[in-house]
């Protein structure tokens, strides 16, 4: 089995963490993303779920970077 540079994988994840970001900041710029039923709330939400899979953030830091008091509409 050949072994992988260690470099590759980091570089990997630095190039998804970029697509990712310029596709969510695409999103919102426009607005809604063409020919789909994704506005700037869903791309963001999508581009969170994202980092986390590609693991460019970990749970706990994606956790801490909520704000729960602003985030939830339904707080008096």
């Amino acid at each position: 089995m050949p072994q992988l540079d260690p470099v590759l994988p980091s570089d990997a994840r630095v190039l998804a963490a970029w697509l990712i970001f310029f596709g969510s900041y695409f999103v919102f710029a426009l607005g809604k993303f063409p020919w789909m039923k994704i506005d700037r709330p869903g791309a963001a939400i999508i581009g969170a779920v994202l980092m986390v899979a590609f693991r460019i953030v970990g749970p706990p830091e994606a956790l801490q970077a909520i704000d729960f008091q602003r985030s939830c509409c339904c707080s008096p």
